[in-house]
């Protein structure tokens, strides 16, 4: 927000809305003479204009927005039209920061004085200052002073560990599931299909404007005590500015429409694509602008070119198997000289947002990451389709009985597994289906019942080392087969195979 900071007057804000123009194709050259659907474009949302002559595809629109001081006739102008424009203070788009925290907060900052540097405590952790009772109803009585944690600084050790992370790069997300209890094979796809996340993240929850009711008050993101209210000095709001004597001032209004949805919001978002000049790292971690992009110099400071006349960069290196005797030039985890004033040298290019239309917002993209399945019937081969269920790693988080049901379906025909097996496995978005990548090795024990059926065990499953069940079996050693006696079996070519059989 912009203001005299000495006395706390003249807040500025925005003022705007969005004006149709005239079409640029059919020579209209007056608003006044644009059809009503044109005017008013709600009322022909699910058709189009009746209007032969005038296509939407010829519209312009335009944004008219002014900075305006809030005590000025200028202002006062405003509310005349009130109802048709937004209206928000410059803080609801533009933050103060600083590197390390400012005294009143009056900078919000990336993180914390290291405890030996804090120009607060010097060191010592502590701080003297002067307790306020936080009654409002008390305010401003003061407690004597008292000894308190430095809230502007962290311990050396702490700041060292922070300095090390890293940004996780391509983040994976669990890939769809359906949760059930229904014994094996009688899932069907009435099911509802769901993950764990448990905050709803979509326009609603994400909406800066928070209010205390309504759509817009995000009831499951907040807790039972707290109304919820946005912090943004001033939102338009309501079809009629504030009556004589109020404020349109969200701190200090006396009416409360700036909290609550009844009132319909009106304030300023970003318009995109968004386009950034910037410097920074790729999708790999290396640095942009990049080491590799300034030139070879000799030892008379001249730069070095190859075979071809071409210019050679610092990173390239003498390969004589490519024609320019130079190796093609590889990026360095460093900087260009001078990247930070070079600002010709920065890339420029549209943020890359994908649009969530389920959700309602705008985010990145992401990935699924592979999971472990214990399938429960035979997968024999190419395209069959067999359900599992996901293994479940670290602390069982869903209610007793209840599990993560999929389905597996390898349509390379690189793997064949039996009931119980845990396959490492692909969510493949195209069809639906888990691709298998890898098993869990399919050698078991077992107890012999006939000549082609045994008890097999299945030790050789994640979800169910203890449990057992009959399968066929096949006998190509021909060893002697007898009912009750303990076998070795291994799964080959979509069957068990007795391998060894004990004697006693």
């Amino acid at each position: 927000m912009v203001q005299d900071i000495k006395t706390g007057n003249n807040n500025f804000l925005l003022v705007g809305c969005n004006i149709n123009a005239v079409p640029y194709r059919y020579g209209i050259l007056k608003y006044d003479d644009l059809p009503y659907e044109i005017k008013d474009p709600f009322s022909f949302i699910g058709g189009s204009p009746t209007y032969g002559s005038i296509s939407t595809a010829g519209i312009r629109s335009q944004l008219k927005i002014k900075l305006v001081p809030e005590n000025s006739a200028e202002m006062g102008t405003a509310f005349n039209y009130y109802d048709k424009v937004s209206i928000m203070s410059l803080d609801g788009l533009i933050s103060p920061v600083s590197f390390y925290p400012s005294p009143t907060a009056s900078t919000f900052p990336m993180t914390s004085y290291t405890r030996s540097e804090c120009p607060q405590c010097n060191g010592a952790g502590t701080i003297t200052k002067q307790w306020i009772n936080p009654n409002i109803a008390s305010y401003p009585a003061k407690i004597a002073a008292v000894t308190v944690s430095c809230p502007y600084c962290v311990v050396d050790a702490v700041k060292t560990e922070e300095k090390k992370r890293t940004v996780s790069i391509g983040q994976e997300i669990e890939p769809p599931y359906i949760i059930t209890d229904d014994p094996d094979n009688q899932t069907n796809t009435s099911n509802t299909v769901q993950t764990e996340q448990s905050s709803l993240v979509n326009k609603f929850t994400l909406n800066p404007v928070v209010m205390k009711d309504g759509e817009f008050s995000n009831p499951d993101g907040r807790q039972g005590s707290d109304t919820s209210a946005h912090c943004i000095d001033v939102v338009g709001a309501g079809l009629s500015a504030p009556d004589e004597g109020r404020s349109i001032r969200s701190i200090i209004s006396k009416d409360d429409r700036n909290f609550t949805s009844e009132y319909n919001q009106r304030f300023m978002g970003l318009r995109g694509p968004l386009m950034l000049h910037s410097w920074g790292y790729d999708i790999y971690g290396y640095p942009v602008p990049n080491k590799s992009g300034e030139f070879l110099l000799n030892g008379a400071n001249q730069v070095v070119t190859d075979n071809n006349g071409h210019r050679v960069y610092a990173t390239q290196k003498k390969d004589s198997s490519y024609q320019s005797g130079w190796a093609p030039p590889v990026p360095e985890h460093k900087f260009r000289k001078g990247w930070a004033q070079l600002a010709h040298d920065w890339p420029v290019g549209p943020i890359d947002l994908r649009w969530d239309p389920h959700a309602g917002v705008w985010t990145m993209g992401s990935s699924y990451k592979n999971v472990w399945i214990t399938i429960e019937t035979d997968l024999t081969g190419k395209d069959v389709s067999v359900r599992g269920a996901i293994y479940q790693e670290g602390p069982k988080t869903l209610p007793a009985g209840k599990r993560k049901v999929v389905y597996v379906k390898d349509t390379v025909g690189i793997i064949v597994a039996p009931r119980k097996a845990t396959l490492y496995c692909k969510y493949m978005a195209a069809n639906g289906f888990y691709q298998p990548l890898y098993g869990t090795p399919l050698i078991t024990t077992g107890t012999i019942q006939s000549d082609t059926s045994a008890d097999i065990d299945t030790k050789y499953s994640l979800d169910d080392a203890s449990g057992s069940y009959t399968a066929s079996f096949s006998n190509p050693l021909s060893l002697d087969t007898v009912a009750g006696k303990k076998a070795l079996f291994t799964y080959i070519n979509g069957s068990w195979t007795v391998s060894s059989i004990k004697d006693q």
